[in-house]
Formats: structure tokens, C-alpha cells, sequence
């Protein structure tokens, strides 16, 4: 379970700083 979670936490991390990044970038290029 603990592996679960950790992954499940990784994942959530790396689409929350993928979502940031697509967010600069469309400031930036607007």
C-alpha cells in the first residue's frame, strides 16, 4: 500500500507541475 500511495503522490506532483508549466508557457506566449 505504501508503494500505492507513493506513486499516487509522484503522479499527482508531476500533473501538478505539468499544469504549471503549460500555465507559464500560455502566459508567456499570450
Amino acid at each position: 500500500m505504501a508503494t500505492v500511495t507513493a506513486m499516487g503522490m509522484a503522479t499527482v506532483t508531476v500533473m501538478g507541475m505539468a499544469t504549471v508549466m503549460v500555465t507559464v508557457m500560455a502566459t508567456v506566449m499570450a
